[in-house]
């Protein structure tokens, strides 16, 4: 672009301004793609409440299916892959800044933890502290894909 405005100035022309850092976000791009990804981040949080929120909520609390200590009780390695791959896109879409893993990471512990106390009051859904820590790696697991994308950028 500065050689552009070089040349112009050289023929007398008007020359054409730079673009400004102000326009730009962390990522490079025109700040108009950061809400994008605002957007679908939070879309995504959204397929995650749908997805594991029970549809049949009772009035009355079942404390005693809770698996308050991770990977102890009936743990099935699919379903820990499952979590770990529905919360990687939450690391991935993230509109925080670069190196600012912890509060992608914290709403995404946040996140599960309303989920899986709305399945307290279910009688069909198993809340366990598993599926939150599978949650969390799987957001972490998506900030460290991100990091190392942006690195070889």
């Amino acid at each position: 672009m500065s050689e552009i405005n070089e040349l112009a100035d050289a023929a007398g022309g008007k020359a054409t301004p730079e673009p400004s850092i102000a326009w730009r976000s962390d990522y490079g791009s025109v700040i108009g793609s950061r809400w994008v990804r605002v957007l679908k981040w939070l879309l995504w949080l959204g397929l995650i409440a749908l997805a594991t929120v029970p549809w049949d909520l009772q009035d009355h609390a079942h404390w005693y299916k809770v698996t308050w200590r991770p990977f102890t009780g009936l743990v099935r390695p699919f379903d820990m892959l499952l979590n770990l791959a529905l919360y990687v896109p939450v690391g991935l879409l993230s509109p925080f800044r670069r190196g600012r893993w912890f509060p992608i990471v914290a709403l995404a512990v946040v996140t599960s933890v309303s989920c899986e106390f709305a399945q307290v009051f279910s009688h069909s859904r198993f809340p366990s502290m598993t599926d939150v820590t599978m949650n969390a790696l799987g957001a972490l697991l998506g900030v460290l894909i991100l990091r190392a994308q942006r690195a070889a950028a």
